[in-house]
Formats: structure tokens, C-alpha cells, sequence
């Protein structure tokens, strides 16, 4: 069964974490270090560029975040869903990669935390700048998709259907989801609320209130 599924962009993820996306000072360093060594002008005007460049490429970015963990999590719970009204979907690195097997354009890579005021990323890898995270977000264990909208490095011709916030991408439903669970604090109309979309869109699993 084919759906549509909402993937965010980096830029907007910024509302979330100001440092999505931005590069870390040791990398900003390394630049001017080595635009001083073999560039011509000035050097805040070329970084500036460099630093204008990958902002635009976070608006060409689009990201989708799971969170990795064997069990629930509170805290998650309470930093992205409302209380009552919230939902978890629970699935396996297989079956994400299974639901997207289509679009082989698609990255699924884990977050790297780092020390962004000591550690760099690879200068090379412009999607590193969008895999990596401060280490006061380390237990959000993150998963994440990554489409990057035909960068002119990459020589890819996919066309993307945008929407607000971010594109609609076609995937299987039942090849993702492997359960569904409501907030801990969720009452029974929203269960069964729940359980009747499941139903509607013919998923065949029942949904389950959290273990919380």
C-alpha cells in the first residue's frame, strides 16, 4: 500500500536546535586557516560564502528523525507529543529501509554527537553538516533519513514533490510500521480514534497504549 510521508527540512529543524545544519568552529577554523594559506582577498568574505553556501543547501535538505532504543522513552514522549494526543511508530532499521526500497537516493545514516566547539566533520562530505548533532541531544539516539534535492555534485536527476515544511514521498505502509503506540497519557476515545485510522487505511495492527 502506498502513502505519503512528510520529510522536513534541515532548515527548519533549526526551530528545534540552532545548530542544525551549521558548521562546527573547529571546521570554521581549519577554513580560514587554509583559505590563508592559498587564497587571495578577504578571508571573512570567503568564509561568509562557504557558510551562505551550506545554508542554502539546508533549504535543499530534507530529513526524517527516529529516535533508536529498545524500550519506550519518557523523556521522548514528552519533548514531541502533546500530552494525551500523541502517537509512536515502532519499526526496524530492515523495515525502514524495506519501506523505502524505492528510492535508493535516500540516506539512512545515525547521528554523530560531537563537541562542536572542538570536534570538525570531514570537509568533503557536505551531508555531515546534517549527521551530526551537540552531545546535549545524545539521548535522542537519532536515526535519521536524508535527501538532499539533486546537489550539483551528486548527479542525481530525482524530482521531488514539495510540500509545506518540507515532500511527499510515496512508501509502503505495511512494510514500516510495525506497531503503533498512544501517549501515556492518552484517554480511551484517543486509542480508539487511533485504532480506527489503522483500520481505515487497512495496516492490520491493533494500536496499544504505552507500557509508560
Amino acid at each position: 500500500m502506498k502513502a505519503l510521508f512528510i520529510v522536513t527540512r534541515a532548515s527548519v529543524l533549526r526551530g528545534l536546535d540552532r545548530f542544525e545544519g551549521i558548521w562546527p568552529a573547529t571546521n570554521v577554523q581549519n577554513a580560514k586557516e587554509d583559505l590563508t594559506q592559498r587564497a587571495s582577498g578577504c578571508i571573512t568574505d570567503q568564509i561568509y560564502k562557504i557558510e551562505k553556501y551550506y545554508n542554502e543547501l539546508a533549504d535543499k535538505t530534507f530529513i526524517n528523525c527516529w529516535h533508536i532504543n529498545k524500550e519506550e522513552s519518557y523523556s521522548m514522549w514528552k519533548a514531541y507529543s502533546t500530552a494525551g494526543s500523541g502517537i509512536a511508530i515502532q519499526t526496524t532499521v530492515g523495515s525502514l529501509k524495506n519501506a523505502f526500497r524505492e528510492h535508493n537516493y535516500i540516506q539512512q545514516r545515525k547521528i554523530i554527537y560531537i563537541d562542536n566547539k572542538v570536534d570538525s566533520i570531514p570537509s568533503g562530505e557536505p551531508e555531515g553538516f546534517f549527521l551530526q548533532k551537540r552531545q546535549c541531544f545524545y539521548p535522542e539516539s537519532e536515526l535519521r533519513l536524508m535527501i538532499m534535492d539533486a546537489p550539483p555534485w551528486s548527479g542525481v536527476t530525482h524530482q521531488l514533490r514539495r510540500t509545506d515544511g518540507g515532500v511527499l514521498l510515496p512508501i509502503d505502509i505495511k512494510n514500516l510500521v510495525e506497531q503503533i503506540y498512544v501517549s501515556p497519557d492518552a484517554q480511551k476515545w484517543f486509542l480508539e480514534t487511533v485504532q480506527g485510522l489503522i483500520d481505515k487505511y487497512d495496516i492490520g495492527i491493533e494500536a496499544r497504549n504505552s507500557s509508560i
